[in-house]
C-alpha cells in the first residue's frame, strides 16, 4: 500500500487534510459502483441504475472498504451516511475518476 495525502475542502471553505492508505489500484467499477450509491442515495437505487443485483452492490462497497482500509458509510439502520473517509474518496471520483473512464474507453490494450 502506499499513502497519499489528499486536501479537499469540505462544509464552510473548511479544509480538511488527510492521509489515507490506497491500494496501488483500485478498481475503476469499484468507484464507479461507490459514486452511484452516493449519487442515487443508497443501494437499491444504485442496483437498478448499474443494473446489477443490491447484494452484488453491498458485497463490492465491502471490498472497496476493505481494500482501502477504512470507512466509507456509517450504516444506521438501513441507511447509509457517507463518513469523512467517503467524503474524501467521492472528491478523488469527481475530480480524478472522469479522467481514468476517458482514458479506459476506447484506448488500446497493451
Amino acid at each position: 500500500m502506499v499513502r497519499v495525502s489528499i486536501d479537499t475542502a469540505f462544509y464552510k471553505n473548511e479544509l480538511l487534510r488527510m492521509s489515507i492508505p490506497v491500494l496501488r489500484t483500485i478498481e475503476l467499477g469499484a468507484l464507479e459502483i461507490f459514486k452511484a450509491v452516493v449519487d442515487c442515495g443508497g443501494v437499491t437505487r444504485a442496483a437498478a441504475q448499474l443494473h446489477r443485483v443490491p447484494s452484488n452492490i453491498t458485497t463490492r462497497l465491502k471490498q472497496l472498504e476493505e481494500g482501502l482500509g477504512a470507512k466509507l458509510f456509517h450504516r444506521h439502520s438501513r441507511k447509509l451516511l457517507i463518513s469523512t473517509e467517503g467524503k474524501l474518496l467521492l472528491a478523488l471520483c469527481r475530480t480524478a475518476a472522469p479522467a481514468f473512464f476517458r482514458g479506459r474507453i476506447g484506448s488500446p490494450q497493451r
